[in-house]
């Protein structure tokens, strides 16, 4: 190889390398540069990462949702107290409404009728703890029972008081007051007395009063069979209850037993048993009412005289079980009946005891606060105007905790 060529090729070489080492020297920056850049996005995101899972951050963050959820939720609270409060008494009043529409269907009366009867429903449950609508119940069973409408109204207040007084039920109550009116043949007028005589009763033994309600209207008919009416015929069927209860593992037991001893107590089947005695049971009752004694007594007496000498005399002229469970405590505590029969009769005032102390819970307070909230949204006054400003505010409420809702369905 010549110089020339030698020197070309060194030439060349030279070249080269200069442009090789620009290149690397381009490439050696653009790699720092990368290096920075990179390091500039990694310092960028740690610190974004590290604000956004800052545990004070999401304190902070969390704190800020729960106090919004629990003002929602009190908004929530207070928008339910409010509707218990305003919404119970909208809904008795349009029962009512329709209930006293129905009832001057079936007897019969004119709007401005019915607003008469209304009002004078709404003073005496008030004064007796009933919501008007269970004083119209009675107010039904009264007049579906035939009573007259004067008698029923006069009765309805005694019967309301006595109800709240026992916590026995309006329709109980007012059917076992029918039954004393129509069977007994005792005045409507007379029925605080009764239901004060029947309380006393219930005290004095374990047959109480709301369940003489229940079970009146059958005893009492059968007690009108057999003559045994008047006030005296309530103080008698007490006290027999009474007595009764020693014999019996329930109330139902009891009553059921001393009314198949009155449907049996001159039955055919008893009279012929009685004749094969050689006594003539009938004529024998039929001159105890005429001498004005009571017919149930007196049997009760001659059975206890008869079994004296033969204790096996009851189950040979009662052959019904529920009648012998009757009359075996009866006729062994006709002195206990007799007691309590005359403590029934000069019963006074028991009803108004009981019912101002019951007056005095808590349930029955809630009670008048709920009767004296009807009477006010009825009569479209007082509390009616305050009553339909809540409503609007419910109705606010409920849109916003809506609005809530949507915004944060998590």
């Amino acid at each position: 190889m010549n110089n020339l060529s030698f020197k070309m090729i060194l030439q060349l070489v030279d070249r080269v390398s200069d442009t090789g080492n620009r290149i690397a020297g381009n490439m050696e920056r653009m790699s720092r540069r990368t290096q920075t850049a990179v390091q500039k996005m990694s310092n960028t995101s740690n610190r974004a990462m590290n604000r956004m899972f800052d545990p004070a951050r999401l304190e902070r963050g969390i704190n800020r949702y729960e106090q919004k959820l629990q003002h929602a939720r009190s908004r929530l609270m207070g928008a339910a107290a409010i509707g218990a409060v305003v919404l119970a008494p909208v809904v008795r009043l349009g029962k009512f409404e329709h209930q006293l529409a129905l009832f001057g269907n079936i007897v019969d009366k004119t709007k401005d009728q019915l607003q008469v009867i209304e009002a004078e429903l709404r003073q005496k449950g008030a004064k007796v703890n009933q919501h008007a609508s269970a004083m119209l119940e009675g107010l039904e069973v009264l007049l579906g029972k035939g009573l007259s409408e004067t008698d029923a109204r006069i009765a309805i207040e005694s019967i309301g008081r006595s109800a709240t007084a026992t916590g026995a039920q309006i329709r109980e109550m007012s059917e076992a007051g029918f039954a004393v009116v129509d069977n007994l043949k005792i005045s409507a007028s007379s029925l605080p007395k009764i239901f004060d005589m029947l309380a006393q009763s219930g005290k004095e033994g374990g047959f109480e009063l709301r369940d003489m309600a229940k079970h009146f209207p059958g005893l009492t008919a059968s007690a009108k069979n057999l003559g045994i009416t008047g006030v005296e015929a309530v103080a008698k069927l007490g006290a027999a209850l009474q007595i009764a209860m020693k014999g019996a593992g329930s109330p139902d037991e009891a009553a059921n037993n001393l009314k198949n001893f009155l449907s049996k107590l001159a039955s055919p089947e008893v009279v012929t048993k009685f004749k094969k005695m050689g006594i003539n049971i009938k004529r024998e009752l039929d001159n105890a009412t005429k001498n004005g004694l009571d017919p149930m007594e007196y049997m009760l007496v001659r059975i206890h005289d008869l079994a004296k000498d033969d204790k096996w005399i009851i189950g040979e002229l009662f052959g019904d079980m529920q009648v012998q469970n009757f009359l075996k405590p009866m006729i062994s505590n006709l002195e206990e009946y007799r007691r309590i029969r005359d403590v029934t009769m000069s019963a006074e005032g028991v009803i108004e005891k009981d019912f101002k102390r019951v007056m005095n819970t808590n349930i029955e307070r809630a009670k008048a606060l709920a009767i004296a909230l009807d009477t006010s949204l009825n009569s479209g006054k007082g509390l009616a105007t305050v009553i339909k400003g809540l409503i609007i505010d419910l109705t606010g409420v409920v849109a916003a905790i809506n609005k809530f809702t949507a915004a944060n369905p998590e």
